[in-house]
């Protein structure tokens, strides 16, 4: 009876010790490879083509090819395919938008760290922390004041917004 009872003390332990490993294996694996920039959103409609329309969502455009490959436990890789700049201009009373992408050929990825809990993933760029959403295979990382347009003569900030980038699978 001592030896039924070591054994299954023993079972259930083994149970319980490798279920608590198997959980972090599991959120790390559900992130690994690359993700792909799909769409980036504002707060506020904006009418970035000046064809009348405002909106709140665009695709990548310019920065189409950008990803973040998570590599292994904790390092990933983050690309922007190309340098975006928004200038402003008045016409008529209106806000006109300009859009400027600077694409470089040797543009290389920056190496991250990243940590995960639950369901958000934490990315330490150059020691500014971001907080992306992780859901299915989905990824969303919202930058506070990242969409930035500037008047095209003057340089002040005309339009200054959160974005929130989308990354899928």
């Amino acid at each position: 009876m001592k030896k039924l009872t070591l054994a299954l003390f023993t079972c259930l332990s083994f149970i319980v010790f490798t279920s608590c490993t198997t959980e972090d294996i599991d959120d790390t694996s559900t992130i690994l490879g690359e993700w792909t920039l799909t769409s980036w959103a504002v707060d506020t409609p904006i009418d970035l083509n000046n064809d009348g329309t405002p909106q709140l969502e665009f695709s990548p455009g310019c920065l189409t090819d950008s990803t973040i490959n998570f590599m292994d436990t904790s390092n990933a890789a983050v690309f922007y395919s190309s340098e975006v700049t928004y200038n402003t201009r008045s016409e008529d009373g209106k806000l006109v938008f300009m859009t400027s992408c600077s694409t470089d050929s040797d543009r290389m990825p920056t190496i991250v760290n990243y940590t995960i809990n639950n369901n958000s993933v934490m990315i330490d760029i150059e020691g500014e922390v971001m907080v992306l959403t992780l859901s299915g295979n989905t990824l969303t990382m919202t930058v506070p004041n990242g969409f930035i347009a500037k008047d095209i003569d003057t340089f002040e900030t005309t339009v200054s917004q959160d974005v929130t980038y989308t990354f899928t699978r």
